[in-house]
């Protein structure tokens, strides 16, 4: 037998359904959102930015930020194959591996009075490198790729240099000696009335500064060749 529903009864039932509904309607809206992409670019404080938020970071902090987001790098010796006291010992593969974790390395830019230099500097040390001036890219061009050499700069000025003629020096490429002296220097016209004015020492040259350093160079990496060439004496070689 069929149940008769009241007005009553029919109006709760109806509500219920309505609460039922809603309540489906609502989980739906709260469910949990997807994640979204977050940036490897963290702000000075420690927290992340987003792609928006890292556009409004000064150049010096975003990199600084990059360098400490990045992970470590660790390396595994074989302690059984670098040799040493210990070597004769110890088998390939013997569980002697040694596993070392470090920071990493990075380009850094360093002020010269020729330029920009780069160099290789531990991501450990950005931040106290870069309150002593350094720069993540080079000061004059701007660019990251920069050689950071005398006379690799694109945007620096050439100078005159010599190579050194020894066979085999600096690998067989020969060290550079490049002209320091920036031209077109004033000299000062206060003159002292008891200072010595030599103009054999005033009158120097590009050509006359490099030989001098590459002379130099000679007599302390290259003994030998420095004696055939004259620079220095036997007797000279003894006791330096």
């Amino acid at each position: 037998m069929s149940r008769t529903w009241t007005d009553e009864e029919k109006k709760i039932a109806s509500d219920r359904a309505r609460a039922r509904h809603a309540a489906k309607a609502f989980a739906v809206a709260v469910a949990e959102p997807a994640v979204e992409y977050e940036s490897e670019v963290m702000r000075p404080d420690g927290k992340l930015a987003s792609d928006d938020g890292a556009s409004h970071i000064a150049q010096t902090d975003v990199f600084i930020a990059r360098m400490k987001a990045q992970k470590a790098i660790t390396t595994v010796d074989d302690l059984a194959n670098l040799g040493g006291e210990d070597a004769d010992i110890l088998e390939p593969n013997a569980n002697s591996n040694v596993e070392h974790t470090s920071a990493g390395l990075v380009w850094m830019y360093k002020h010269e009075p020729w330029g920009w230099r780069r160099l290789k500097v531990s991501r450990n040390s950005v931040t106290e490198l870069i309150g002593a001036g350094f720069l993540d890219r080079c000061g004059l061009c701007g660019s990251t790729r920069c050689p950071g050499t005398p006379n690799g700069c694109p945007s620096g000025k050439m100078r005159q240099y010599r190579d050194c003629p020894v066979v085999g020096c600096n690998d067989g490429r020969g060290k550079r000696m490049y002209d320091m002296n920036e031209p077109g220097k004033v000299k000062s016209e206060v003159i002292d009335p008891y200072a010595i004015v030599d103009d054999a020492y005033s009158e120097s040259t590009p050509e006359l500064r490099t030989k001098a350093m590459l002379d130099a160079h000679i007599r302390a990496y290259h003994e030998t060749e420095a004696i055939a060439r004259g620079l220095m004496s036997i007797q000279q070689a003894q006791t330096a």
